[in-house]
């Protein structure tokens, strides 16, 4: 989350602005005083100054009665998030929940405000230095940032939260840190030995305001033990209702983990009120700032089953099509295979008090809208407030939700012919769709469903776009998952989005789950087909490229090597692929091509106006020799579907304090953005990050040939990808072969890509920087 970050915040300024607003004149005068100068610092004693920090400011009476600060450094078995260790050094916990010392295991779901500390002053990720840039570039101040977004990203995937507070403790040097989905204000760093009440005033302050004052969502709230119990008994009758259908749902049991609280989650307002319970999304886009998408599994109690439910921050920038206008334009103009959705619309609260109303400058309104901040201190000048330095233009985020009926993933598909026939619907969408000037654009595995009813329809229309018959195009940004994007699109960022890419993307989605989950008698395959980018070297040119290894592959057509089981499918691969092959060729292409190939504009015609993807889906379902049980678990690596889709076992990450800013949301890939937002970080089945990277960040050189019988990742289904999570990732394991997988390009492989370990989420771009600090890391052992 480069740039994304505003400040130096002079601390006064801060204290008021989101903690002393709300403090009546006489809890003001109250503030406590704390000594703080027996906090030792210094190289070797980071871990020597968390008790002393705690016990002042407890035994000061900052805290309040309610709460207290607690040194949980040790405490790992207690800090895990999805699997992963995440150990801050100190939490500020509710009493209630520190039992004799000890804290619940699920901490990340109870903290209030967690605090990193660091022995030195040059651990900061931040700089004050008039003429510097706010984001510290050394290769410890970059550490230190990775690890803070990283925790505020676990933060608020724990919680229901619309912003957090964090702490950072370098040296003496303290900074406070506010942070919601739009970016992170920071604070000038002030010298807690001699002013240590800066921090009395932050910790006596907050004790005392109100949830929503501290963060939190307040249409959410900690559900019961007969809620708890009713979701479980829920998911447990959709699971077993499923495989009696011959159908695995073990997406759903995700919501079953004991490290997320369960949460009773008020939808709507007035008369369109109801409630839903969730436990852990299925699906979520990890990140510290950005969309935020998560997919639940969410119990309805008074119709007595599962829906699905989305929750994610839309961009609120003028002229961007909302989710549900483009629902409501489809509707309208009855475009079929969409979802029947329940309910879609922005998150509202009710403002009670004078306080609130005064403290938001907001007019006295019965419901006001959840939206982001941060945006309003990245304004450009003269707007600018005088002590902030460089950063770009941030997106108003607003905060909404989707309720749909629960559907399955293409990966649950009881056969082949099903997983066509969901394909086959979307491309159908994506047609009717297009005459009503409407595209997609983010085509994608996790995007398409299943619906045992209808066949499956085409999901998640968050990204798209509605052109007027007398517009020009205009293209903000390339979007997509990187691994279904075309090949025009990936080669040339600017090109105008048109329907042959989302029906281009539709095949490669086919290819992709027919690769890893219908019987075939592929044993190696290139998966820089799906995974290739060559990065921008060139500072006036910020887009990522692709597409050359897809063209070499049907180019070359490797894809008549790939043989199914199923002979309908493959005659299906088969075609769709010499149809995009010809597509794809350009005039130079085609001139050194043995055989008459037909102009692009002709092919062009066949592919849109004559509907020709539809017609070869719809001939192949006519066949009469689909097979019955041909889908089977992930054949390149994925594991067994009826285990949970992540690795389950806690990995013991030392306190996970590398990586790099920009790359803790690696996992989820989108592909660039308008300098005026930041990196979309999600979305359901297919989360994305902006592909765009700083200038001074150097592509990694090393190159390396992955073995393509094996793959470690999970692919990228549900929830956009289901969208994805951000958090570190693992690169794919590689090893290097002397014989050439399908599809190689005649340059060889290119470089690596990191793909997301978790929510079967695909990455979309792959990790730089982050790769370059793990094999520094791996050289020194992880610093304190």
């Amino acid at each position: 989350m480069s740039r994304q970050f505003v400040g130096p915040m002079p601390i006064e300024e801060f204290l008021r602005r989101f903690i002393l607003i709300y403090l009546s004149a006489r809890d003001a005068a109250k503030i406590p005083e704390v000594d703080l100068t027996n906090i030792p610092h210094g190289s070797g004693v980071e871990t020597k100054m968390y008790d002393p920090f705690c016990d002042a400011l407890n035994n000061s009476g900052a805290c309040g009665t309610q709460y207290v600060l607690k040194n949980v450094s040790s405490m790992r078995k207690q800090m895990v998030v999805d699997g992963r260790v995440k150990a801050p050094d100190v939490m500020l916990l509710p009493k209630s929940v520190v039992k004799n010392g000890k804290i619940p295991e699920q901490a990340w779901a109870h903290c209030k405000v967690y605090l990193e500390f660091k022995p030195e002053n040059y651990f900061d990720a931040f700089n004050d230095d008039e003429g510097e840039p706010l984001e510290r570039d050394s290769t410890d101040g970059s550490e230190t940032r990775a690890q803070l977004t990283d925790y505020a990203a676990a933060l608020m995937s724990c919680q229901q939260r619309c912003f957090v507070f964090i702490i950072q403790i370098c040296g003496k040097r303290a900074r406070l840190l506010w942070w919601d989905r739009s970016g992170c204000t920071v604070s000038e760093y002030f010298d807690f030995h001699e002013n240590p009440q800066h921090l009395a005033a932050f910790f006596y302050g907050f004790c005392k305001l109100n949830p929503e004052e501290q963060g939190y969502d307040t249409t959410a709230k900690l559900a019961t033990a007969q809620q708890e119990k009713a979701l479980h008994e829920a998911i447990d009758r959709f699971v077993q209702d499923s495989k009696k259908e011959g159908r695995k749902a073990s997406f759903v049991k995700k919501s079953l983990d004991k490290d997320y609280l369960p949460y009773q989650v008020t939808v709507g307002t007035g008369e369109k009120e109801f409630k839903l319970i969730i436990g852990k999304p299925f699906f979520e886009a990890r990140c510290a700032c950005g969309r935020g998408t998560r997919v639940y599994a969410a119990y309805d109690p008074k119709q007595k089953k599962l829906v699905s439910l989305k929750d994610s921050w839309r961009n609120n920038k003028e002229g961007v099509q909302s989710e549900k206008d483009i629902y409501q334009h489809l509707c309208d103009s009855h475009i079929p295979h969409i979802a029947d959705n329940i309910f879609i619309d922005d998150v509202k609260y009710p403002l009670k008090t004078p306080r609130e109303l005064e403290a938001r400058g907001q007019e006295s309104l019965e419901y006001v809208t959840q939206r982001t901040w941060t945006q309003e201190l990245s304004r450009p000048a003269p707007d600018a407030p005088e002590w902030r330095k460089g950063c770009k233009p941030l997106r108003e985020l607003v905060h909404c939700r989707l309720v749909q009926p629960l559907s399955f993933p293409l990966r649950s598909a009881k056969n082949s012919k099903e997983i066509v026939t969901a394909i086959r619907n979307a491309v159908e969408c994506v047609y009717k769709a297009w005459d009503v000037k409407t595209y997609h654009r983010d085509i994608s595995s996790g995007n398409i469903l299943i619906d045992p009813k209808t066949g499956g329809f085409l999901n998640d229309w968050d990204h798209a776009k509605r052109y007027d018959d007398d517009s020009v195009q205009s293209q903000d940004f390339r979007t997509g998952t990187w691994q279904f994007i075309s090949i025009a699109l990936l080669d040339s960022p600017d090109k105008p989005h048109a329907v042959h890419d989302d029906l281009e993307s539709a095949f490669w989605v086919l290819l992709y789950v027919s690769l890893h989950y219908v019987k075939h008698a592929v044993e190696k395959f290139n998966w820089q087909v799906f995974d290739e980018v060559k990065y921008h070297e060139d500072v006036n040119d910020e887009h990522d490229r692709g597409g050359a290894e897809k063209a070499t592959f049907l180019r070359k057509k490797n894809f008549k090597t790939l043989q199914w089981e199923c002979a309908p499918l493959t005659n299906l691969i088969h075609e769709l692929a010499a149809l995009f092959w010809q597509y794809s060729l350009t005039g130079t292409m085609a001139e050194s091509m043995p055989v008459y190939v037909p102009t692009h504009e002709a092919v062009e015609r066949e592919i849109g106006a004559q509907k020709k993807v539809l017609s070869l889906f719809d001939e192949a379902l006519k066949q009469p020799n689909w097979l019955e049980n041909d889908v089977v678990r992930d054949q390149f690596g994925r594991g067994d579907e009826s285990e949970p889709e992540e690795d389950g076992k806690v990995e013991e990450v030392e306190k996970e304090k590398h990586g790099n800013d920009l790359d803790l949301n690696m996992q989820n890939l989108t592909v660039s953005e308008p300098a005026d937002s930041h990196p979309r970080d999600d979305d359901p089945p297919c989360i994305r990050r902006s592909s765009r990277a700083a200038a001074t960040r150097k592509p990694a050189t090393r190159t390396t040939t992955r073995s393509s019988s094996k793959r470690t990742i999970p692919d990228p289904v549900d929830a956009q990808d289901a969208n994805a999570e951000a958090g570190p990732s693992r690169p794919i394991k590689r090893a290097r072969t002397s014989k050439k997988p399908i599809g190689t390009s005649d340059s060889g492989s290119s470089r690596p890509v990191t793909r997301s370990q978790s929510r079967g989420g695909l990455s979309r771009q792959p990790s730089r920087q982050s790769a370059r600090l793990r094999q520094q890391l791996s050289k020194t052992g992880s610093r304190q």
